[in-house]
Order: structure tokens, then C-alpha cells, then sequence
């Protein structure tokens, strides 16, 4: 086959390949209509549009909780935070819509992306669309972290969707110092769409290029390339992590080290808070049960890949391979060291993100599991078209076992909805949480702060109300502002004892003492029929949700 007759193959394959991720992620928005957003979108998406409207316009929430003061968000920086500040800044007021249309490109630029780059690798369009189908399929890694494609595109998520397409260049980069100026150019533009994983994946890409283009006689070329890649990566990147720097440098003045590892251990899982736990569930909960098939087929995979005498594909798989190690090294390794040097100091670790790189061991150990398949299963094409397939299947089955993570089911929700007729689905009618955003909305009607333990996030970023307090926001201020976290232990320790609490009037009673004691003058919890307090008059029932007054 002549070279430009591949090159016309591989081009109907990856237009191909990216028409049917487009119409895969517009499957996705259509299907992200069938329920209202406010109950739709995760904590992080709704934190992230209050950090946008904070930044935006300060005064939105003088008095917040969290967002009074930028001292407490300012280190929390990324693409998404600006695409918010961007929607509001065209006055569209209507972030839902511009996120499900955003979620169309990361999708499609998710799968198109991997696939990509497996079919570079394998030179088979079966087995790269196996791998691409197990790839997107969510796993749980840490507690509240996973893997795949969700139903937002979450920063974790755009820094996948692009992740694939910078190890491409990487691979494909010759020994010269503009090639290397440019993955690294690339992944310091990464950086921006997900700040926690930028610098553990360009350290580990940074090693695995020096490992594929390792020569003894070019050692000191090799080591001035990769001089020149990282100043590139901090040109793009330094501006990130010196505002994060800023953010978090006087996060712990004035505040007592053992509160605040109280504070950290009552906010955070262990598997945060304990690198050593955390990388044992991680394992566990990725790799555990029936998953552990996965990494005992990329081990074995990775023998029989290195043992081929083929000077084309060794540097590359030698490349996957320190790539794979030095994630699992950066993301496991040194977050144990470090968290053992700051024990023995007496402070408090530097930092919670490195272990939820762990996530990227799922992706890599896919890749190289379908990759031996493609190179070693070739007695004929339907024995590697079958086996590509079973392997898929069993990573599929295995992901829905316990502990499983919620997996993305807009897709088919959408293409069922085109199947009726409908080009979107159709939405479901207002809720009651909609119907009480609204009536929040009037600051002069329902004045003062305000509390709901569970849909705080919600208020703040849609009715646009200053908050009393709210968990999800004591998690920043581990980051940012550790003297307010533990003037607010007990604030906490109160509020994870009420929410243990089974559901009832004595609950909700706790609740609506609990705003009143944080300052709420206004408290939305779930409405019990029969309940009434004289201390909490009801200023508003709509269904299953109530809006008391506190005194």
C-alpha cells in the first residue's frame, strides 16, 4: 500500500471517527434537556459559577459566606471560571444552555481525541473504538473523583478531552527543540482547563520523552530540550499557579495546625486527607474486583510489547510506559512522602490534589491492554476484532459492579428522544425548586442570609443570594482561609452530627436552629406535613420544599 493511499485511509477514518463523536455529544445536550439544570449540575459546577459572579461583580455576595472575601476563592482559577464570567458578562443570564452547548465540543473532543490516538498506535479502527467506548465509561477512583465522561464538562473533563491529543505530539515530536517547545506549549495551555493536573501529567510527560529519546552521546541536547519544554510549560502555566500561590500563601496564618487537621479530617475523606489511604482506595476502587483484569492485561501487554524488535514501536511504548510509572510515582508516590515530611515538621500538607491523578492510570492502562491486542492478536482479523470486543465487554460489565460511579446517560437518553421526534427532549415541568429560586430571587421579600443544607449551591448561584454558610465551601476553605475553617469547627461538627440524623421533625427542627445559629434569616429545607414551629414561622410552601423565617 503506497504511502498517500494510507494517508486517505487514515483520513476517512478519523472524519468518520469525528462525525460520530459530534453527533455522540449532540446527543448528549439533547438529552441533557429531560431535567431542569438546577437539579442536574454537580456541586463544582455550581460553586464555579458563584467564583464568576464573584469575580464578575463583588458586590453580588458582600456578605457570603464564602464569597465575601477574595482572599477565600481567589486561588480557584480555571477555563471554567472565565466561561462563566464570560456568559455573564454577554448578559445571556442563562448558564445552563451555554454549558450543555459547551459539554457538545468536549464530548466529541473526548472520544474523537482518544480514539485518535489509539488508531495511530494500533492501525486498527476496531480496536480503536473498543478502547475508546471502555475509556469514556466512568470509573470511581477516590471518594467524589472518577474517570470517564460525566453529564457536565467538568475541568477534569476538558483537561481529558485534550490530554490524548497532547500525548499524540509528544509521541509523534522529533528530537528537536521546537518540537518539544510545542507539547509543551500545548500542555501549559492545558494547565488552564484543569490547574490540579497540569503539573503532575507535563512532569510525567516530560520523563517519558526524555526515556524514548534517550541516547548516551546526545544526553546533554536531550537535557537542554527538556529545559526549553518546561520554561515553555511555566511561561503558559506560571501565571496559574502564582495566583494560586497568592491564594493559598496566607491560608494558614493565624490558625492553630492541629484545628485544622481536625477541620481537614471532618471536611475530607480519608482518602484526601491520608495520601497512603487514599492511593489504597483509589487502587481498590478502580482496580478491585473484577477490574483487576485490567491491569493484569496492560502488565502482560506491556511485556509483549517491549519484547518486539521493532524499532518504530519500541520508543513509543517505552514512552507509554514511563508515562504510566511517572503518573503512578507523582500521583501516589510523592503525595505520601510529602504528607510524612509535613507530619514531621508540624504543619499541614501543601497540598490535596496530587493523589486524584491516580485517575489517569485508568485511560493509560486501557491503552496499552488494546494496544498488545492489536499488535499480538493476529491470526486473523475476526480473531482481533473478537477479542477486542470480549475485552471491552468484561471492562463495560465490570464497571457497573460495586462501587460503580454514576455514568453518563444523556447520550441514549438523547438519540431516544430523536427516535420520537424530538430534536431536543422534552423538559420536565417546573419543580418546586424552581419555583422557590424565583420567589428568592426577591431580596426585599425574603430578606438576610440564607441556609439550605441541601440546596444552598443552587440558591447562591441561581437566585444569586449571600449564603449563612454551606459544606461544600468549607472544602475551599482548606485551601484558601484555614483561621475562618476552624472559628467554624464547630459549625461543622454541628452540622455532619444533623445531617446524620434520620429524616423528621426533630431534623428539621435541628436544622432551622442550626441557620439561625449562623446568621440565616431565611432557611429552605424539605417541607414535613404536620410540622410547625412558633419559633420558625413559614413564610412559603411550594410542594416538597418549605422557606422558613428564622428569628
Amino acid at each position: 500500500m503506497s504511502v498517500a493511499t494510507g494517508q486517505r485511509g487514515e483520513l476517512a477514518v478519523s472524519i468518520v471517527a469525528a462525525i460520530v463523536a459530534l453527533v455522540v455529544g449532540v446527543a448528549d445536550f439533547s438529552g441533557s434537556f429531560r431535567q431542569v439544570d438546577v437539579l442536574d449540575f454537580g456541586s463544582d459546577t455550581l460553586i464555579t459559577i458563584s467564583r464568576a459572579l464573584a469575580q464578575y461583580d463583588p458586590s453580588i455576595y458582600a456578605g457570603d459566606f464564602l464569597f465575601s472575601s477574595p482572599q477565600n476563592y481567589k486561588f480557584y482559577n480555571n477555563a471554567s471560571v472565565w466561561f462563566f464570567y464570560l456568559v455573564e458578562s454577554l448578559g445571556s443570564g442563562n448558564f445552563s444552555t451555554w454549558y450543555r452547548a459547551l459539554n457538545i465540543l468536549v464530548v466529541a473532543l473526548f472520544l474523537f481525541s482518544w480514539f485518535f490516538l489509539a488508531y495511530r498506535l494500533y492501525r486498527s479502527s476496531i480496536c480503536a473504538a473498543a478502547f475508546t467506548v471502555s475509556c469514556a465509561v466512568a470509573i470511581p477512583v477516590l471518594s467524589g473523583d472518577y474517570w470517564g465522561l460525566f453529564n457536565e464538562p467538568q475541568a477534569r473533563q476538558m483537561f481529558s478531552a485534550v490530554l490524548p491529543l497532547i500525548i499524540l505530539a509528544a509521541l509523534e515530536a522529533r528530537p528537536r527543540v521546537l518540537d518539544w517547545m510545542g507539547v509543551f506549549l500545548l500542555m501549559g495551555m492545558a494547565m488552564w482547563l484543569h490547574p490540579a493536573s497540569g503539573p503532575p501529567i507535563a512532569l510525567a510527560l516530560l520523563l517519558s520523552m526524555m526515556a524514548s529519546q534517550y541516547e548516551k552521546k546526545q544526553l546533554p541536547l536531550l537535557v537542554l530540550r527538556a529545559a526549553l519544554g518546561g520554561i515553555v510549560f511555566l511561561a503558559f502555566a506560571l501565571p496559574n499557579i502564582w495566583q494560586y500561590y497568592l491564594g493559598i500563601r496566607e491560608a494558614a496564618v493565624g490558625a492553630d495546625p492541629q484545628l485544622v487537621r481536625m477541620a481537614w479530617e471532618l471536611r475530607y475523606s480519608s482518602d484526601y486527607t491520608d495520601p497512603v489511604n487514599g492511593v489504597l482506595a483509589a487502587v481498590t476502587r478502580a482496580f478491585g474486583g473484577w477490574r483487576l483484569v485490567l491491569p493484569i492485561f496492560a502488565t502482560i501487554g506491556a511485556c509483549l510489547l517491549l519484547r518486539r524488535n521493532d524499532g518504530e514501536i519500541r520508543p513509543k511504548v517505552r514512552m507509554i510506559l514511563v508515562f504510566t510509572l511517572a503518573i503512578a510515582f507523582l500521583a501516589g508516590g510523592v503525595p505520601v512522602i510529602e504528607a510524612g515530611v509535613a507530619r514531621a515538621m508540624g504543619r499541614t500538607p501543601m497540598q490535596m490534589d496530587l493523589v486524584r491523578g491516580l485517575r489517569y492510570l485508568v485511560p493509560m492502562l486501557l491503552l496499552i491492554a488494546f494496544w498488545s491486542v492489536a499488535h499480538h492478536v493476529r491470526a486473523t482479523k475476526a480473531m482481533q476484532i473478537f477479542v477486542s470486543l470480549a475485552l471491552a465487554a468484561v471492562w463495560i460489565a465490570a464497571s457497573q459492579l460495586s462501587p460503580r460511579y454514576r455514568q453518563n446517560d444523556n447520550v441514549l437518553a438523547g438519540i431516544k428522544c430523536w427516535l420520537k421526534a424530538h430534536p431536543i427532549c422534552p423538559t420536565t415541568g417546573e419543580t418546586d425548586l424552581q419555583r422557590v429560586l424565583a420567589e428568592l430571587s426577591d431580596r426585599e421579600a425574603f430578606p438576610g442570609k440564607v441556609f439550605s443544607p441541601e440546596f444552598g449551591l443552587q440558591i447562591r448561584s441561581y437566585a444569586r443570594r449571600e449564603l449563612a454558610f454551606d459544606w461544600k465551601d468549607t472544602g475551599w476553605l482548606a485551601y484558601s482561609n484555614h483561621k475562618k475553617l476552624t472559628d467554624n469547627l464547630s459549625n461543622m461538627e454541628t452540622y455532619k452530627a444533623i445531617a446524620s440524623m434520620p429524616d423528621g421533625p426533630e431534623k428539621q427542627r435541628a436544622w432551622l436552629a442550626f441557620g439561625s445559629s449562623v446568621g440565616a434569616g431565611v432557611v429552605v429545607v424539605d417541607a414535613i406535613a404536620g410540622f410547625s414551629d412558633p419559633a420558625f414561622p413559614t413564610l412559603r410552601r411550594f410542594g416538597g420544599l418549605a422557606i422558613y423565617s428564622n428569628p
